[in-house]
């Protein structure tokens, strides 16, 4: 019988939990109508090149540009509804749209910085900054953009 009731408790916890998960993702949750553009710059350390990648949601376009100290290179590719949808529901799963204002590790003085500013079409931004320490589904979301649209960015 107390057996019974531990788990009867344990079940109840573990429900509990799914549920609080459950209302948070979708409270949160993002459509791609609600995204206009994805910003992100990043840069691998000191002497590396500075690369900037814009995802604009309403024309499908990326700009690739690479700003290194003697010479500048931009051009333009374009994405599929098809990998903005799936890019939108992984980044939903992950976490993406909600990842905290700043990871900064202070113990680095020449690490891996990247920015990210999301532009939703209400006006709202939400800025992430990474300096040498990253949100935890970081790596998942780098396979994300790599798997959506065909580059390894973060």
């Amino acid at each position: 019988m107390k057996k019974r009731k531990i788990l009867i408790r344990l079940f109840s916890i573990i429900i509990i939990i799914i549920f609080l998960f459950t209302i948070q993702y979708f409270i949160h949750k993002k459509d791609i109508k609600d995204i206009e553009n994805i910003e992100i710059k990043l840069n691998c350390g000191y002497l590396s090149p500075t690369y900037t990648y814009r995802f604009n949601f309403l024309n499908n376009s990326i700009m690739h540009k690479t700003e290194d100290y003697d010479e500048d290179e931009t051009f333009y590719t374009e994405f599929t509804d098809k990998n903005a949808k799936y890019f939108v529901k992984k980044a939903n799963l992950y976490g993406f749209f909600n990842w905290e204002e700043s990871y900064i590790n202070n113990g680095v003085f020449d690490g891996e910085w990247v920015e990210i500013s999301i532009k939703f079409k209400d006006g709202s931004v939400h800025e992430t900054y990474c300096y040498a320490d990253f949100p935890p589904n970081y790596d998942k979301m780098a396979d994300v953009f790599y798997e959506a649209f065909g580059y390894n960015i973060l």
